[in-house]
């Protein structure tokens, strides 16, 4: 694996050692050095104040169409090569062989397109940005169950007590009865134990 890395990075080497050869050998590389120098000093002294100053005045403008402008603005300096025909030759025919204007009006118009049906979707109101879906209606507060089977508190006064019923399921005692033992005895309950018992007793009769 190790072996096959190398090669790798030996034949990358040699691709880029080749293409500096050529590339000094068959074009001047003072113009190079030319433009690249006039690519910077454009950007510092040209570029970056125009935007700013653009920026100051479309201040009020909005983000969605100062974003518009800005976009329009790097693919009109990213196709100004192609539209001024850099590198253009007779002899090559396929060196640019589409129709830039075209293709770059075609671009800077998809991104007003964009834009503006962005700034649409911001003024519409909130009814007519979403009509498949209808608002839930709201629910209704929670309300705790009164459940039977919640068990009911006995108050603790003797008052309530006496006043408030039970509800714990158990049975009242049944009043008490006085004791008989405290009770005088009575003279009609009691009889003689050798007397027969009657329900009358009959008055004694006189001797003939």
């Amino acid at each position: 694996m190790t072996a096959v890395r190398v090669g790798l990075v030996a034949a990358g080497l040699a691709a880029l050692g080749y293409g500096a050869v050529r590339l000094v050998a068959d074009v001047d590389p003072l113009w190079y050095l030319v433009f690249a120098v006039a690519v910077l000093l454009g950007h510092d002294l040209v570029v970056a104040p125009a935007v700013l100053v653009t920026g100051r005045l479309l201040r009020g403008l909005g983000r969605i169409w100062t974003g518009a402008l800005v976009v329009t603005a790097v693919l009109v300096l990213y196709a100004l090569p192609y539209l001024l025909g850099f590198g253009r030759r007779a002899t090559n025919p396929s060196a640019l062989p589409l129709d830039y204007p075209v293709g770059l009006a075609g671009t800077v118009a998809a991104v007003w397109a964009v834009a503006a049906l962005l700034a649409l979707t911001r003024h519409l109101p909130p009814r007519h940005r979403s009509r498949t879906t209808a608002p839930s209606p709201p629910s209704p507060p929670h309300t705790p169950d009164a459940s039977p089977s919640t068990p009911h508190t006995r108050p603790s006064t003797p008052d309530a007590l006496d006043e408030s019923p039970s509800t714990s399921g158990t049975t009242d005692p049944p009043p008490s009865t006085p004791d008989t033992a405290d009770l005088p005895p009575s003279t009609s309950d009691t009889a003689d134990p050798q007397r027969p018992a009657s329900s009358t007793d009959e008055p004694p009769r006189s001797a003939r």
